[in-house]
């Protein structure tokens, strides 16, 4: 296991527990259990995605109370796509909030699929799930070089200019009094994406 990732998971505990966030807490050990294993690069522990997604919704600057919310939904966002969980088994355990926003999080469940166009637009309306949204895209966006093929990582990029920067837009309107955090997470996707696009262009043009 990487000891980075240990490092950053006991810390995230601790902030937790210092900011007597418990739901959060109680999120974050529901969902390690039904993360285990590794992410596709073989390395990684799979629960680092969450565990990265916290650490960067922490710093943005936020109320306490959407702050408890948005990294609840941080290790629970994909327990309904990966792992089937219901939306009733969310609700008893969580809240009737934190299982409406989870439920926007989910694109696809148990073979059901959500149109992008709807998808997206349910994202905006939710405060939380947005935030929650950026953040979950930014670390898709910094962890994919090396571990996904040229063209999943393009349409990635594509999904991120099309459909998840618009949405942030359409938010921020919703939800001016987060401008801020809505502003850093827009800049860390676009540099994000301005550091891969030229290694593209390298490998597609070489000299």
């Amino acid at each position: 296991m990487s000891s980075g990732y240990e490092k950053q998971r006991i810390a995230l505990y601790y902030f937790l527990m210092g900011a007597k966030m418990y739901r959060p807490m109680k999120a974050m050990t529901y969902a390690e259990g039904l993360h285990p294993g590794f992410r596709k690069d073989g390395q990684t522990p799979a629960f680092a995605h969450q565990v990265w997604i916290a650490n960067m919704l922490r710093t943005l600057p936020l109320q306490e109370a959407t702050m408890e919310e948005v990294l609840t939904l941080a290790f629970l966002h994909d327990t309904r796509e990966d792992r089937g969980i219901s939306f009733e088994e969310i609700e008893r355990l969580f809240g009737l909030d934190i299982a409406e926003g989870v439920d926007r999080l989910t694109k696809k469940f148990r073979g059901h699929h959500v149109s992008q166009e709807i998808y997206f637009q349910r994202l905006a309306e939710h405060e939380a799930a947005c935030l929650t949204k950026g953040v979950d895209r930014l670390h898709n966006i910094a962890s994919m070089h090396g571990v996904f093929h040229e063209d999943k990582q393009k349409s990635y990029i594509e999904e991120t200019i099309a459909c998840h920067l618009p949405m942030l837009k359409q938010a921020r309107r919703l939800f001016p009094h987060h401008e801020a955090a809505f502003e850093n997470i827009k800049q860390n996707l676009l540099g994000r994406i301005e550091l891969i696009q030229p290694i593209h262009a390298v490998k597609n043009n070489p000299t």
